[in-house]
């Protein structure tokens, strides 16, 4: 979701004359940038109500990041869909995520393909983007893989990293197109210059592998790097494994604890699992039974084998004592 408080003045309403409008939307508009977000909300609500598509669009932004009012997203979906029927693109965009995700509003995808067409249509390269992953995913319309290219790349000429990454994948993958390992380098190279963290990634495994480039250690390391501080856990679980057997980095158990844990915290059951493995065996960290128990019964929840087969060894190692408070951290875990 892009949370973008519009700085202009886009509709007057009937019935308001223009100049004071103008200024009240710029006093709420000074109000929002100090932080008085009750403040903006009362200059803007009167405008919101009369028509003026700006203030509509923020004020839906307020309600859907809870600035000055509590989070709510039927509200933040009524304001952007008032914004959006009158034709403003990133507030028909917004509409569409909500859809996607089903936030405010019933899931549903063929509601949120019409917003990203309209907005799509306009030019706004995250609706490009969106529209495309719905044809690649065939989610409320048709998979159509020709249609989704065409779409990425039209969002990839406006510089949209994810659409670059998305044109990544399908080269990599052969959807739609021939698989060519070449030409997916060359687009998450393109995506990884903007900070894409997933391309990033990308890079890493193929220059680990030596796919469509020299086999490069050191660069493999340099993205992993990259994307990890990122917050991105499936670098985070690699570079930390890295640090743990010595692969490509130096040896350093506390720096593959570091990062194991940040990846297991975000719910990677990978992660949970090698989280688990250290505590259980005192790797780079005190042997710790219910700690293990815990990763293990997180990453296996998630249908992790080995994971599995962990906590039925280390359940045979506690007391029931343990086994009790282990299972209350695992009810009472939530991802970060």
């Amino acid at each position: 979701m892009k949370y973008i408080i519009k700085a202009a003045l886009f509709a007057v309403a009937l019935g308001l004359a223009a100049p004071l409008a103008a200024r009240d939307f710029e006093t709420g508009m000074a109000a929002y940038e100090r932080g008085d977000y009750a403040a903006a909300i009362r200059e803007w609500s009167p405008l919101a109500a009369y028509g003026d598509i700006a203030a509509q669009y923020n004020l839906g932004i307020m309600y859907e990041n809870g600035h000055g009012v509590d989070i709510d997203d039927v509200a933040a979906a009524a304001w952007f869909r008032r914004a959006a029927e009158q034709g403003d693109a990133q507030a028909q965009f917004n509409l569409a995520i909500l859809h996607v995700e089903g936030r405010g509003v019933a899931q549903n995808f063929t509601e949120a393909v019409k917003w990203f067409h309209m907005a799509a249509e306009q030019g706004l390269a995250d609706a490009q983007t969106g529209l495309g992953n719905r044809f690649a995913k065939g989610e409320g319309v048709t998979r159509d893989y020709g249609a989704a290219l065409e779409w990425f790349h039209k969002a990839a000429g406006q510089g949209d990293a994810l659409a670059k990454f998305q044109i990544g994948l399908m080269h990599y993958s052969g959807l739609g197109i021939p698989e060519e390992h070449s030409a997916a380098f060359r687009w998450f190279h393109e995506a990884a210059r903007f900070g894409h963290a997933e391309a990033e990634y990308n890079l890493a495994i193929m220059y680990g592998k030596g796919q469509a480039v020299a086999r490069d250690e050191a660069e493999a390391i340099k993205w992993l790097r990259q994307s990890a501080r990122q917050g991105f856990a499936e670098a985070e679980a690699s570079l930390g494994f890295r640090y743990a057997k010595g692969k490509g980095v130096a040896q350093d158990l506390g720096a593959a604890l570091r990062w194991i844990r940040s990846a297991a915290g975000q719910g990677y059951a990978p992660a949970q699992r090698n989280l688990g493995v250290m505590y259980s065996k005192g790797i780079g960290v005190r042997q710790n039974t219910v700690l293990a128990h815990l990763w293990f019964s997180l990453a296996a929840r998630q249908g992790d084998e080995t994971a599995i087969r962990g906590l039925r060894v280390v359940a045979g190692f506690m007391t029931p004592a343990e086994t009790s408070d282990a299972q209350k951290l695992a009810r009472d875990w939530r991802p970060k």
